[in-house]
């Protein structure tokens, strides 16, 4: 038995200043058992790294982000017989929370 293959179609939604969500797509025939996603901030090392198995859930929340950065992920399905290959990675960046509070200040 192989490892499964690169999860796909892998799309960030609900893009906020500290906060994102991931989701993708397995390809039909596999039994992923979980997922690996790692998460850095474009040129920049450090790493963050989310993992979770018995779960068959294809979106995972990224949290504790910073407001105008750019960030890679990628992801990974996991099967018993190990994880696949890494996705394409996905660049995203959050917007700045201190425009929706400019917003609500313009009444004045």
């Amino acid at each position: 038995a192989d490892s499964p293959s690169a999860p796909v179609n892998v799309t960030v939604k609900h893009l906020k200043a500290n906060s994102a969500v991931v989701t993708w797509d397995v390809l039909e025939d596999e039994v992923v058992i979980g997922f690996a996603i790692s998460q850095q901030k474009k040129d920049v090392r450090m790493l963050r790294f989310i993992q979770e198995v018995n779960t068959t859930t294809r979106s995972c929340a990224l949290w504790d982000l910073e407001e105008d950065t750019e960030y890679i992920v990628h992801v990974q399905a996991i099967s018993i017989q190990g994880q696949s290959p890494a996705s394409e990675p996905v660049l995203f960046k959050t917007p700045r929370e201190a425009e929706k509070l400019a917003s609500k200040n313009k009444g004045k």
